[in-house]
């Protein structure tokens, strides 16, 4: 990861980079529960197609508390791979305009916080 004055800005732009990291984290677990309790929900009545949300859901879910886990416990190997894992589901699911949007932020935090704060 490069240290370049061109994402800067993103530090300390809306907070700490620290918090922006965790609050990351805690999105893409919160987002992946979520989508998991709805693939429940409608396995009930959708049993043929339901079964598919599971396969990305809840790997998304793994990744945030992943992504939490490896931030309390400053391990950057394991950060920098949640932080891929993470980034599947919302570019797969574009068709929910604000997960690509968020991520791609995101992206540029979490490669921040790793490159300043993890490594």
């Amino acid at each position: 990861m490069c240290i370049c004055s061109a994402c800067s800005s993103v530090d300390n732009c809306c907070g700490p980079l620290d918090k922006k990291a965790e609050f990351f984290a805690c999105w893409t677990f919160v987002h992946g529960i979520i989508y998991t309790i709805l693939c429940l929900r409608y396995d009930l009545n959708y049993k043929d197609y339901a079964h598919f949300g599971y396969v990305f859901w809840i790997p998304h879910m793994l990744a945030g508390l992943l992504m939490m886990y490896s931030i309390y416990k400053k391990q950057a190997s394991l950060y920098l791979w949640s932080l891929i894992a993470s980034s599947f589901v919302p570019f797969i699911f574009f068709l929910f305009v604000y997960l690509p949007i968020f991520q791609i932020f995101f992206i540029i935090v979490g490669c921040r916080y790793y490159s300043t704060a993890l490594i």
